[in-house]
């Protein structure tokens, strides 16, 4: 399988703003076929990561906000906590911070910790989120595309010495 369908993209939404958490996945649910899962806190996430992982052959990637809060859980992580814990659990998970912060600080810690990105919360927020999710599905195909081409080589070289050994072995024996 080269080519990778929506179908095998999940993606997670992590943001204890509502109305942000609508509007992303309404624009996901019209223009793709991820499967898509949001989360009011990074805490309901990791439960379901780790309960239910991902299969190796889908593609992962989770969009979450970085400033992360919870009046019923005091003790919430924020999103460079959780980043930090889902890229233990799983490192191949492409992540890319969602934030209203526009600290550069904020940002550099994230890629330091396992961030793909940061994407600043604004109008073009989906926008950016979406190519980003995009150019990982085009990371992947490639990837594929590479495997298979090695794997193509490898056994066109094992042809060819299976077909030398077989001209030496009738020239012996003749």
């Amino acid at each position: 399988m080269l080519g990778i369908k929506d179908k095998n993209v999940n993606v997670y939404i992590v943001d204890d703003d509502k109305l942000v958490l609508k509007i992303l996945s309404s624009k996901f649910i019209s223009i793709s076929k991820y499967n898509l899962k949001t989360y009011l806190n990074g805490e309901d996430f990791l439960e379901d990561f780790i309960k239910f992982p991902p299969s190796n052959k889908s593609i992962n990637v989770l969009v979450l906000d970085y400033q992360l809060s919870s009046n019923l859980n005091k003790d919430a992580k924020n999103g460079s906590e959780i980043l930090k814990f889902v890229k233990e659990i799983n490192p191949k998970i492409n992540v890319i911070m969602h934030s209203s912060n526009n600290d550069i600080e904020v940002a550099s810690k994230a890629i330091e910790l396992g961030a793909r990105t940061f994407v600043k919360k604004n109008e073009n927020s989906f926008l950016r989120i979406n190519n980003q999710i995009k150019a990982v599905i085009n990371e992947n195909i490639l990837e594929n595309k590479k495997s298979y081409s090695r794997l193509t080589q490898f056994i066109f070289a094992g042809l060819l010495i299976v077909f030398v050994f077989l001209v030496l072995f009738e020239i012996l024996t003749d």
